[in-house]
């Protein structure tokens, strides 16, 4: 029976990211439940809803590594791919994410986004407090323009790694 290449590998990034979803939303329920129920008077106070706004925020915004990923290590094997996304996420992600340029990396969004919702920097601090620089401007708009290039991009690499997959043969 033929299957369709390219539509086995968008169900295979969609599934990913059916996951990844389910994860978020499990992560951001054991978050709610230890902050509330097990340790209430430790650490900041976040409202349930910045937690799940958080959580969707992250989760949009690193939507586009799926389809990159499954393609790198399909090119270039599983360690050499969670390599090259760590230090990418790590490196680039971070370097970006207090610079005006944190637009143009997208490994930057997700972190950058934290710091307008969460009031966290990416070295753990406090956005605004006295140990920190002040919480950097973040628009409303910059947030949208980012969700939006998010999901563009993940949809674009869903679409252009599709094609390629379509045009690999069978091993």
């Amino acid at each position: 029976m033929p299957i369709s290449l390219r539509k086995f590998w968008i169900n295979k990034v969609l599934t990913l990211a059916y996951y990844l979803t389910l994860s978020s939303f499990l992560h951001c329920f054991i978050l709610v439940l230890l902050k509330y129920f097990i340790f209430p008077h430790y650490g900041e106070t976040y409202l349930i809803s910045q937690m799940l706004l958080a959580s969707m925020v992250l989760l949009l915004s690193v939507l586009w590594q799926l389809p990159f990923c499954l393609w790198l290590a399909k090119k270039l094997g599983l360690v050499i791919t969670v390599l090259v996304n760590f230090t990418a996420n790590v490196i680039l992600g971070i370097a970006f994410s207090t610079t005006a340029y944190w637009l143009l990396c997208p490994y930057a969004w997700s972190i950058r986004l934290m710091i307008p919702l969460m009031k966290i920097y990416p070295n753990g601090l406090k956005a605004g407090s006295e140990a920190a620089a002040p919480l950097l401007a973040t628009s409303n708009w910059s947030i949208m323009l980012s969700l939006t290039l998010a999901l563009i991009l993940f949809a674009g690499l869903t679409w252009l790694t599709a094609l390629w997959f379509e045009k690999q043969e069978v091993k």
